[in-house]
């Protein structure tokens, strides 16, 4: 993708989150755009939106709804030689990135092989092959420690 598309993409998505945050309000859901994927014609624009506490149809029906007014803000705010039909969609890749990310025995694995070589002082050391960071200690992981050496 060329830079410019790029630069393009993050203007749209940036302006496009501002309008919806000063025009439309979602009473049950937070609402954020993740990303917006603008055609290198920039006659059309997706923009992927994900939903948190809501149901996401009902979201992506209101900015349906409401997709001529976002428009003719968005082409008030950015200077283009077309202002992108904007298309929206629903985007689970945060569900699917948590599923995935249950489904992994191995970090459960690596999380415990992390805490015992905290309690047994071996802290400093790289924790497995390939990784090359140090471990780090999440607020989850101190209270299990603290758990583990004082109780």
């Amino acid at each position: 993708m060329k830079h410019r598309l790029l630069r393009v993409n993050e203007v749209l998505k940036r302006e496009l989150s501002g309008i919806i945050t000063r025009e439309m309000k979602f009473e049950t859901g937070l609402v954020t755009i993740n990303q917006v994927d603008a055609t290198s014609d920039l006659k059309n624009a997706h923009v992927f939106v994900s939903v948190l506490g809501t149901a996401g149809a009902s979201v992506i029906n209101q900015l349906e709804a409401h997709r001529a007014a976002l428009q003719s803000a968005l082409a008030k705010h950015v200077v283009l030689k077309y202002t992108p039909h904007l298309v929206f969609h629903l985007d689970d890749s945060i569900e699917r990135g948590e599923e995935g990310l249950v489904r992994q025995p191995s970090l459960s694995g690596f999380r415990d092989a992390k805490i015992n070589d905290l309690v047994s002082g071996r802290a400093g050391r790289v924790i497995g092959p390939g990784l090359g960071r140090m471990a780090r200690l999440s607020m989850l992981d101190r209270e299990v420690l603290s758990k583990r050496v004082c109780g």
